[in-house]
């Protein structure tokens, strides 16, 4: 330890870094006036571990290895789901995807049977209708797979999964499936939640009953002549 003697008048203690200066009084035996004497004290142990805790504490600080602070999870949080029905980038309720499902095939039946009808007037407007028949058949297959990637969005589901609906009878209980499965309350990974409009859910509950219908009509096909023969 390094001490130095010095006098300075009104000096108070104080610390800086690992030095520390300390005052301390003293009576000069020859003029008997009180003056301020010192004392550098110099300690290169603390002045070695002060430098180690600043490095430290400015590595952590600025950590460049530190991941982003951003939500990569849910990017989407916060809002409500604007986008268009007709998009496959947004989300439908399960309600929401059994009306537009319905009124997608009530409107094209209807088209159909009024095309398919016009074939009684003429052979020309009938290979007219023909054509309409077809481009309604696929624009509504387009518009099924559509909503049907937005439902699997719902649920924070690919919208690959549309491909089991190639699968016969598994697309079936693919359709149930996506009638069925109740989608995220909050934002997922595709898109913040949609609200479901006052139509969707007085269609979308028709179009629950009218499926429950069917499937009730479908078993009792297939149970009822199973009793009759015995």
């Amino acid at each position: 330890m390094a001490e130095s003697l010095c006098s300075i008048d009104d000096l108070a203690d104080c610390s800086l870094g690992s030095t520390r200066f300390e005052s301390r009084s003293k009576v000069s035996s020859q003029s008997g006036l009180t003056t301020q004497a010192c004392i550098l004290e110099f300690h290169p142990d603390r002045h070695i571990a002060a430098q180690s805790d600043a490095r430290l504490n400015k590595m952590q600080s600025r950590n460049p290895y530190q991941p982003p602070g951003a939500d990569v999870v849910t990017p989407h949080a916060g809002g409500i789901d604007n986008t268009s029905p007709f998009s496959p980038s947004g989300r439908f309720g399960r309600l929401s995807f059994l009306a537009w499902v319905v009124l997608v095939s009530v409107v094209g039946n209807f088209a159909t049977a009024i095309f398919g009808a016009s074939g009684s007037v003429s052979p020309v407007i009938g290979g007219a209708g023909l054509v309409a028949i077809l481009v309604i058949g696929l624009g509504s297959l387009v518009l099924y797979v559509i909503f049907s990637i937005r439902r699997c969005h719902d649920f924070n589901g690919s919208g690959w999964l549309v491909l089991l609906g190639l699968i016969p009878l598994v697309n079936l209980v693919f359709f149930l499936y996506l009638v069925l499965k109740s989608g995220d309350a909050g934002s997922n990974s595709y898109a913040p939640p949609r609200l479901t409009a006052g139509w969707e859910r007085v269609v979308g509950i028709l179009g629950a009953v009218l499926i429950l219908v069917m499937v009730i009509g479908m078993i009792a096909a297939i149970a009822i002549p199973g009793l009759s023969t015995r």
